[in-house]
C-alpha cells in the first residue's frame, strides 16, 4: 500500500516592518508606515536619515525601533470611549465650582451631545469641530437645510414651522470650544489618546466687550421710582448697586456683620448662586475678597435701612441674628432673595418706566463714571473684583479713551504756562501811490468779484484809457501787474483774456505768532508779620522849672 505523505506548512514568517535605504550620498533613510492622516486622509509615513559612517547601520536599527514602538503604542492606546463619556468624565474629575459645572453640562447637554457627542474621540477631526461651529453660528436650534433650493417648511420640518435660525453668539461657541479642548487635554494626560484636533480646529475670534451703560438721566429716574415704593429694600438695593459695582450675587449674599458704618467698609466675600432648583452661598467669581469704602451718604443709608429692619423685627417680636442677610424678604433675614428673582424684579419696574437696561448694567454705570472722574485703572479694578487692570482695560476701552482725552485738557491746565494767540491788526488796504496802481486795483476787484467772467476778455488800452482819463502806457502797465499775479493771460496782437481760475479769495494770512503768557500756578508772597517789640522807654525831656512826680533830680543828676 503506497503511502501518502501530506505537505508540510510553511512557517509563518512575518512581514518586516518599515525599510532601510541608502541614498546616493551614502547616508541611510529609515521609513515606515504609521497609519492615514486625519485630516488628508493619505498614507502617513515617519521618515529620519541617519549621516554616513562606521555606526550608520547601527544607528539606523534603532531609530527604525523607535518608530515602531511609537506606533505600537498608538495603536495600544486605540478606546471606544465617545465624545459625550470624555466630556462626563472630564466634568466630574474638574476642580470648579458647581454652577461652572452645571454650565458646562448645559453646553454638553444643549450643543455638542446631538451633534458629535456619539463620535468616538479618535474619529473626530479638526474639520469635525469646524463643522459644527459653523452650524451653530448658523442656527442655535442646530436645523440642517435638507437642499438649497428647499422651502422654509421643508428646511425646518424637523423643528417645526414657525422655526427662524438665530445665531449662537460668538462668545458661547467658544466656550463649546474650550469645554472640548479641555476634555481631550484631559484624555492625554490619561493615556487615552497621543494627539488632540482641537489645536488645529478654529473657532470664532474673540468679540469685543461692549458694555451698555445706562443714562445717568435714567438712572435718575429709576432711583426715584424705587424710592417712592412703600417697602425701600429696591431703592436702598440699587442705591448699593450703583456706589459699589457688586455683581447680583454678592448682593444677594451680604448680612449685617459685612457692613461696618464706624470704619465705613462693606466687606464683599460671597455669592449667590442657583444650583438647579436650589440656592447656594459660594465664593466670588473671581475667588477675590475685597473690602469697598463707601461715601458717608451710603453709609447713612445702609444704617437707618439696617435700624428699619431690626424695627420691623421688633414690631413682629423677632430676634434678627448678627449674620442675617441684609436684603431679605423675610422679617429675621433668615433668607436670601434669588439673584433670578431680583433681575426679574427690576426688569418689571424698568420696563414700566420704558428704560432698557438690566441690574448688572449698574456695575458697568459704576465703572464707567470712575473712569470718566479720573479715578486710576488699579483701583476701579479693586473696587470690581477684577484680577488685574487688563481685564478693566479691556471691558471699557471706550470710557477710558475719553477720559484720556480729558487728562490732557487738565495737563495742560496745570502748566505753568499758557500758549495765547497774539491777535492780528487787520490787513490795512493798499494805497495807491500811482495811477497803474489804483487802475490795478480797480480791475482786481472786478475780477475776482466776477465783473468780468473766466476766459472773457478785458476792454482794449485805448476804451481803459478813455475811462481812467490815463494814457495808454498807464494802462499796460496795470494789466502787466494784473499778469504777474496770474490774474490776466496777455498775448502780442489778442485781446487780454480773464485766466480760467482766477482767486476769488484774498491770499491766507500769516499764521499767528504764539506767544506764552505766564499763568500764576502758586499764591502771592505772603509778607511776613511784623514782629511784636515792646516800646522803649524814654525819659521825659527835661524842661527848666519843672519837676517830674516820682523822679525828681537835683542839678549834680543824682536823685535826692
Amino acid at each position: 500500500m503506497k503511502s501518502t505523505t501530506r505537505p508540510r506548512k510553511r512557517a509563518h514568517r512575518s512581514r518586516r516592518r518599515g525599510h532601510i535605504g541608502t541614498l546616493p550620498s551614502g547616508s541611510l533613510r529609515v521609513r515606515i508606515y504609521s497609519g492615514t492622516d486625519p485630516i488628508t486622509h493619505k498614507p502617513h509615513y515617519l521618515t529620519d536619515t541617519i549621516p554616513a559612517g562606521p555606526t550608520a547601520e547601527h544607528q539606523a536599527q534603532r531609530v527604525l525601533q523607535q518608530f515602531i514602538d511609537r506606533i505600537d503604542q498608538q495603536h495600544q492606546l486605540q478606546t471606544t470611549a465617545t465624545l459625550t463619556e470624555l466630556i462626563n468624565e472630564h466634568i466630574a474629575k474638574l476642580p470648579v465650582a458647581v454652577t461652572t459645572k452645571a454650565g458646562y453640562q448645559g453646553s454638553h447637554r444643549t450643543h455638542i451631545a446631538p451633534l458629535i457627542g456619539h463620535l468616538c474621540i479618535h474619529t473626530i477631526t479638526a474639520e469635525t469641530l469646524d463643522a459644527l461651529y459653523a452650524t451653530l453660528a448658523r442656527c442655535r436650534a442646530h436645523c440642517t437645510p435638507l437642499s438649497p433650493r428647499a422651502t422654509t417648511l421643508e428646511q425646518h420640518k424637523h423643528i417645526g414651522p414657525g422655526h427662524e435660525c438665530r445665531p449662537l453668539s460668538a462668545a458661547s461657541i467658544r466656550k463649546v470650544h474650550y469645554l472640548i479642548s479641555g476634555a481631550y487635554r484631559s484624555a492625554q494626560r490619561w493615556g487615552w489618546i497621543t494627539t488632540s484636533p482641537t489645536t488645529l480646529a478654529k473657532p470664532p475670534a474673540k468679540p469685543r466687550p461692549h458694555p451698555r451703560p445706562p443714562h445717568p438721566a435714567d438712572v435718575a429716574r429709576v432711583l426715584t421710582h424705587f424710592w417712592a415704593e412703600p417697602d425701600p429694600l429696591l431703592g436702598v438695593l440699587a442705591w448699593t448697586a450703583i456706589t459699589t459695582g457688586a455683581r447680583r450675587g454678592e448682593l444677594c449674599a451680604l448680612r449685617w456683620n459685612d457692613f461696618d458704618p464706624h470704619r465705613r467698609v462693606l466687606h464683599i466675600h460671597t455669592s449667590i448662586a442657583h444650583d438647579g432648583p436650589n440656592l447656594i452661598e459660594k465664593d466670588t467669581k473671581l475667588h477675590q475678597h475685597r473690602h469697598i469704602v463707601l461715601d458717608p451718604d451710603t453709609t447713612n443709608l445702609l444704617a437707618a435701612y439696617l435700624n428699619h429692619r431690626r424695627h420691623q423685627a421688633a414690631a413682629r417680636r423677632i430676634t434678627s441674628a448678627p449674620n442675617a442677610f441684609l436684603f431679605s424678604h423675610t422679617p429675621d433675614g433668615s433668607t436670601c432673595i434669588a439673584p433670578n428673582t431680583l433681575s426679574q424684579l427690576f426688569r418689571r419696574h424698568t420696563t414700566r418706566l420704558g428704560i432698557h437696561t438690566t441690574l448688572h448694567k449698574l456695575r458697568h454705570y459704576h465703572a464707567t463714571e470712575l473712569i470718566l472722574a479720573g479715578v486710576d485703572l488699579r483701583t476701579v479694578a479693586s473696587r470690581l473684583g477684577h484680577s488685574d487692570s487688563a481685564m478693566t482695560l479691556n471691558s471699557y476701552t471706550a470710557w477710558i479713551n475719553e477720559a484720556d482725552q480729558r487728562a490732557s485738557t487738565l495737563l495742560t491746565n496745570r502748566l505753568p504756562l499758557r500758549l495765547t494767540v497774539t491777535p492780528q491788526p487787520p490787513t490795512p488796504t493798499p494805497t495807491s501811490t500811482s495811477p497803474h496802481q489804483a487802475i490795478a486795483n480797480d480791475l482786481r476787484t472786478a475780477i475776482t468779484n466776477h465783473t468780468y467772467p473766466p476766459t472773457t476778455h478785458l476792454p482794449n488800452l485805448h476804451t481803459l484809457a478813455t475811462h481812467y482819463h490815463v494814457a495808454p502806457s498807464t494802462i499796460h502797465r496795470a494789466i502787466t501787474q494784473l499778469a504777474h499775479e496770474n490774474l490776466v493771460h496777455t498775448t502780442p496782437g489778442h485781446p487780454t483774456t480773464i485766466t480760467n481760475n482766477p482767486p476769488t479769495t484774498p491770499s491766507p494770512a500769516p499764521i499767528p505768532q504764539l506767544v506764552p503768557t505766564r499763568v500764576p500756578t502758586q499764591l502771592p508772597a505772603r509778607q511776613p508779620l511784623p514782629r511784636h517789640t515792646p516800646p522803649r522807654h524814654r525819659p521825659p525831656r527835661h524842661i527848666a522849672g519843672h519837676t517830674h512826680k516820682g523822679h525828681t533830680r537835683n542839678r549834680c543828676g543824682t536823685g535826692r
